[in-house]
Formats: structure tokens, sequence, C-alpha cells
């Protein structure tokens, strides 16, 4: 068979397909699997996002805002009462980890909020680092990618740490973060 009919004969087996899915779909009640039918092709496919982590809510993006409130406000705390000799103790929370969604947020402490920047967790997924990012440039904080989104052995012994959000109120607290995203 020729490259001519070849093509023809695709493209006209194609259309049929195509035309009789179209009289399938309109002609079905259902849409899915039906058991009835004797196919044994006929189950649907699983959502693309099926395999992803548990996706966070317009809640939980909330609560990521208050944390980020809460780190400015005492991270702002901690600085401007070092630096005025006034000895206010800013408020700590608990030492436990937040839990947000199914992620743990370092807890907000003296010692945590005094630090140049702050880590969020590395299992955050991509489109929920994206978000966040938006949220600290609403909210005027410095923040960047850290880690590394390769799996494959390093120069160094030491695991590299994945893909997370380096977040500080100070301009030159992101120095500070070893594994920085540098733009290329």
């Amino acid at each position: 068979m020729g490259r001519y009919r070849r093509n023809n004969y695709r493209g006209r087996h194609q259309n049929r397909k195509r035309d009789q899915d179209k009289t399938n779909a309109t002609s079905n009640s259902t849409i899915g699997y039906d058991p009835n039918s004797g196919a044994k092709n006929d189950k649907p496919k699983k959502p693309w996002f099926s395999h992803a982590k548990s996706v966070m809510t317009d809640a939980d993006y909330i609560l990521v805002e208050k944390y980020l409130l809460d780190y400015i406000s005492m991270a702002y705390a901690l600085h401007f009462s070092v630096q005025s000799g006034v000895s206010q103790k800013a408020s700590a929370t608990s030492s436990k980890a937040i839990i947000i969604g199914s992620h743990s947020f370092e807890p907000l402490t003296a010692e945590t909020c005094s630090r140049p920047y702050i880590d969020l967790p590395d299992t955050l997924g991509p489109k929920e680092r994206r978000q966040i990012h938006t949220s600290c440039a609403f909210l005027g904080l410095y923040h960047a990618g850290a880690g590394s989104a390769k799996v494959g052995p390093e120069s160094s012994n030491a695991k590299p740490k994945k893909r997370r959000i380096a977040i500080s109120i100070f301009a030159n607290g992101l120095e500070y973060v070893p594994d920085l995203e540098t733009p290329a």
C-alpha cells in the first residue's frame, strides 16, 4: 500500500471512529462504564490529578496567609524590640508544628522568627507553591524557590533538599539560604 493510500485510509478510519463515538455519546444516557455493553475497554479513565497529593482548599490558603501575617508581625516585633532596646516579648505560639492541610509548617516561636529566613514545607506541590508565591508577593514578603528537583546523585554526599519556598521580611534575608534557586 502506497503512502498516499495509507494516509487516506488512516484519515477515513479516524473519521469513521470519531463519528461512531459521537453517535454513541449522544445515544447513551449514561456516561462512563456500562457493565451491559460487553466491551472490555469501556471503563472511564482516571482523572489526571488522581495521583497527585492532597490539594489545599481555599480555607487552607487563608490559613497559610494568616500564618504568613503572623510571621511578619512576630518578626517585625522581634527585630524592632532588639534594635530599640525595649524588652518587649513577642507573643510566641506553641512549639508544636502548625498543620495546614496535610503540610506541617514550622512553629512561629521567637527563635524561628529571629532567623533571617524561614523555610516552608517541602511537601507543598507545584501549584500550591505557585499560589503561596503569589500570596507572599501580595503581602510584601521576600521569597524565593529553594532546593533541587533533581533526584540524581550530587557531587557531595549530602542529600539535596526537595523544592520548597524560603521567605524573609529582610531584603538580604534570602542570602543565607544555602541552596537558593539562582536565575540562569
